[in-house]
């Protein structure tokens, strides 16, 4: 779901149909007639155009080309071909954060973490770091999860993000040092799930104790 308002769709198609009569030589044209197919989720339409852009008017943009055909592939759910688009895309400019940050999130959503975390760590992006955390998770690496679930907590801006931070955090503090875990980020956007991570994370203290314990 792309969250988009029947008027945002009509005026998709609206720009689609004044692309499709003035740029058909115009690489630019042709870039954005590509990228309204796929947020219209018209995605072979999308793969269509840039085929005709490469043949009639090559792009010298070439990330936004790359990010382009990979978002239509996964679209389409080819990921391999989204994956190694998106390769190409961080090829033509390492330095770029947004075809990092793609193929991170892509890496990671198949269970690729060890790579995944490669491209997303460093990211401020709440979905980049959220998806790092879990790799983090996945990887036996608590603290860092915890850390960065708890970064991602203080910033957060929504209450989606926040939820999912605090989750992340909360599994995170189970494992995670210092002992006992570190009392919740002041977040003004949800003092509700502050209250539930120092419950969670009082469990999380508790257990340690019982185990320290038992292992005594």
């Amino acid at each position: 779901d792309l969250g988009l308002s029947e008027a945002a769709l009509k005026l998709q198609q609206r720009a689609l149909q004044v692309h499709t009569v003035t740029g058909r030589e115009n690489s630019n044209a042709l870039l954005g007639l590509a990228e309204l197919y796929t947020l219209s989720d018209r995605f072979r339409e999308s793969l269509d155009t840039l085929t005709y852009l490469d043949t009639y008017a090559p792009s010298k943009d070439k990330v936004r080309r790359q990010l382009a055909q990979a978002n239509a592939h996964l679209g389409l759910k080819d990921l391999d071909s989204a994956e190694k688009a998106y390769r190409r895309a961080i090829a033509a400019a390492p330095e770029q954060a947004l075809p990092r940050r793609s193929l991170g999130l892509l890496l990671a959503r198949n269970n690729r973490c060890t790579e995944a975390v490669t491209y997303l760590k460093d990211d401020t992006n709440p979905d980049a770091a959220l998806a790092g955390t879990r790799c983090l998770l996945e990887l036996g690496e608590p603290t860092l999860a915890h850390a960065t679930a708890t970064d991602v907590l203080a910033q957060a801006d929504n209450e989606w993000t926040a939820e999912h931070a605090a989750w992340l955090a909360s599994v995170a503090a189970l494992d995670a040092v210092p002992t006992p875990p570190l009392p919740p980020p002041e977040s003004p956007v949800t003092p509700l799930w502050r209250e539930l991570l120092a419950e969670e994370w009082a469990i999380a203290s508790l257990k340690r104790r019982l185990f320290a314990t038992e292992e005594q």
